[in-house]
């Protein structure tokens, strides 16, 4: 069985993490590193981009454990990337306040539909008909919270507002023929729907009447919907192909996209967001450690390491309604934390991002599939 090797750099300390997963390690495992060259006994990886100081130690494996771990000092000549945003785990540095406040690159990416051309939505499980629109404007949502960020629109809301107050004097929806899109999913209004193809349930979630899939929202009059539930198919051309966006074709691409474009529109070096779902009350903490962390890993090319910008995540799921939460609070000392980021999400994505996230980090070595008794996990960037 090939070894997996997952390598953190943390620039600021000039040292890289490593860890190293291989069902026949032996105890005693000799490591050598000698200029862009990691070998562990027989094994020999390339890691382009990294200089190691030349180097050669004993790392014992625990005997539980199908994996090691290790820390290895970085040469001065080593092509450390610049480090945009997220403190090391170890020691945390003073941000760039223009990388902290950043806008969001995900924000740019339209959905694949043009303007003036009919669109058929289909639910992608089952093919089931469920609307038809022809896009007059297709515009971009400012932000992923963006109706509680409504009353600060002095651009395009300034008619909607009551002077004495500041609140909004009608509701703020796509009208017919507008799509609005973010990052994640996307707004069409209400009317667009057939009736007969969906179904509404008392907490407003949107399914289809054929397959019962989770397909969005609905919310005064519009709807807001996923992208990987959708597919479409133009009635005057092929253009598109059926994906509604460039960079999400499953539900695992939607929740990656939704996390990243998340924790971008933050502007907190170490946000915490609480997913939930709705009916079941479900919740997943979330504390992102390092928002912007180059990895290497070896998993397209079992000799060669390849560089990924990831999150580094520590995280925890509510249990029997309760959530006994190990991470610290505001309260604690020395301790000053972002606020909570709300986030619903539909059952399929829920479950996928608990799952894909209790995966990552199962083989790694007990300490390292921890911080501050949560568990962690990395998702790579999508705007990378």
């Amino acid at each position: 069985m090939k070894m997996r090797i997952h390598i953190d750099v943390l620039s600021r300390l000039n040292v890289v993490n490593v860890v190293a997963i291989s069902e026949v390690l032996p105890q005693e495992n000799i490591v050598q590193v000698e200029k862009s060259t990691l070998t562990i006994n027989d094994d020999k990886f390339d890691c382009e981009g990294l200089m190691f100081q030349n180097n050669k130690i004993v790392v014992m494996r625990n005997v539980d454990e199908t994996g090691i771990w290790f820390r290895l000092p970085l040469d001065s000549e080593s092509v450390l990337p610049v480090h945009n945003g997220g403190a090391s785990l170890h020691i945390i540095q003073k941000e760039d306040i223009s990388s902290v406040y950043k806008k969001s690159t995900l924000q740019n990416i339209k959905p694949q539909m043009a303007i003036d051309k009919e669109e058929v939505f289909y639910c992608k499980s089952c093919n089931n008909e469920l609307a038809r629109i022809r896009p007059g404007r297709i515009l971009p949502l400012p932000s992923s919270d963006w109706r509680h960020s409504a009353s600060n629109w002095f651009c395009c809301t300034t008619k909607h507002l009551r002077k004495d107050s500041g609140t909004l004097t009608e509701k703020i929806s796509p009208k017919l023929g507008d799509i609005f899109y973010s990052p994640a999913f996307f707004l069409i209004n209400k009317q667009h729907f057939l009736d007969s193809a969906v179904k509404i349930s008392d907490n407003d979630v949107l399914t289809c009447s054929d397959c019962d899939k989770h397909l969005g929202e609905v919310n005064d009059g519009f709807v807001s919907l996923w992208y990987y539930s959708i597919k479409l198919s133009s009635t005057e051309d092929k253009e598109f192909g059926g994906q509604t966006h460039p960079l999400i074709s499953s539900v695992g691409d939607n929740f990656a996209v939704l996390l990243e474009a998340t924790v971008q529109d933050s502007g907190s070096r170490m946000p915490r967001i609480v997913f939930k779902t709705r009916g079941t009350h479900k919740v997943l903490k979330v504390w992102v450690m390092d928002k912007d962390l180059t990895c290497y890993t070896n998993i397209t090319n079992g000799n060669h390491l390849a560089q990924d910008k990831m999150m580094k995540l520590a995280f925890e799921e509510q249990s029997n309604g309760k959530l006994e939460s190990s991470a610290p609070d505001n309260k604690s000392p020395g301790v000053a934390l972002s606020e909570e980021i709300e986030v619903y999400l539909s059952e399929e994505m829920y479950s996928y991002a608990v799952r894909g996230m209790q995966l990552c980090c199962q083989d790694f070595p007990q300490q390292c599939r921890t911080i501050a008794n949560m568990q962690c996990a990395y998702i790579s960037l999508r705007s990378s």
